[in-house]
């Protein structure tokens, strides 16, 4: 990794930034990937720990927010606003990346992001599938997918950042106790 980092400083003063984040990105990318097919068995540990924790946090999550948002939210509360994905999404997802944290510590950030990508699959594919399906025989469900569409970038957004921020979280948590 440190040859990586070294080339892409050299080539750094006769490039232009977007070309060296890029490279960045690429490179974060394939040693991530390298490091996920080396050890497959344990992100595939790490995955399902990690979608037991979330499912476990999304229940107690649901009852929590019927207590806690109606009062502070005017009625009535959308599914999609702010406050519902952050409790609902947000803070089961950094539950689950502290998780993966703990358990995983050399490994805590590719399996967290490996997490990430199929949480995100698992929360927005089904009812994607099922707009696309029904938007191609009725054309009345189109509104319906563009803004369920419209929609996706907040989630995406909150559910990778609470499973960075648990990760983040968790391997802090791991550095005081050793």
């Amino acid at each position: 990794m440190e040859v990586i980092a070294g080339d892409l400083s050299e080539q750094y003063a006769e490039r232009s930034h977007s070309w060296y984040w890029q490279q960045v990105a690429y490179a974060i990318v394939i040693g991530a990937v390298q490091h996920l097919r080396q050890h497959w068995v344990l992100a595939l540990r790490a995955i399902w720990i990690g979608s037991a924790v979330m499912g476990i946090a999304s229940a107690v999550m649901a009852n929590f927010a019927y207590w806690i948002l109606p009062p502070v939210l005017p009625a009535p509360i959308s599914p999609s606003s702010f406050p519902v994905l952050l409790l609902l999404l947000g803070v089961p997802a950094a539950a689950a990346g502290a998780a993966i944290a703990r358990l995983h510590r050399p490994h805590a950030a590719p399996f967290a992001m490996a997490f990430a990508m199929v949480a995100v699959q698992f929360e927005l594919l089904p009812r994607l599938v099922f707009l696309i399906r029904n938007s191609i025989e009725h054309e009345r469900f189109l509104p319906y997918l563009r803004g369920y569409v419209a929609g996706m970038p907040p989630v995406i957004a909150i559910v990778v950042t609470g499973v960075l921020l648990g990760a983040l979280c968790g391997r802090a948590t791991c550095a005081r106790v050793r």
